[in-house]
C-alpha cells in the first residue's frame, strides 16, 4: 500500500503553456516547514519556460 507522501502529485493543475499565458506555475514543495517559494522570471521573449509538467521527474523516496 502507497503512503500518501507518495500518491500526492504536486503537478496537478499546473498545465501551463507560453502561447495562452505569460505565467508559470511552479508547484514546489518545501519540507520540513511548506513555505512559500519565488522563481522570478523577468521575461517570456526567449522562452525561459523551463518547467514542464508532463516530464517525468525523479520520485523521492521518504524513510
Amino acid at each position: 500500500m502507497r503512503t500518501t507522501c507518495q500518491t500526492i502529485d504536486t503537478r496537478w493543475g499546473s498545465e501551463n503553456h507560453p502561447h495562452y499565458s505569460h505565467g508559470n506555475t511552479l508547484p514546489y514543495t518545501g519540507v520540513p516547514f511548506g513555505m512559500n517559494y519565488f522563481l522570478p522570471q523577468t521575461t517570456h521573449e526567449q522562452g525561459a519556460w523551463f518547467f514542464n509538467p508532463n516530464l517525468l521527474i525523479p520520485r523521492i523516496h521518504l524513510k
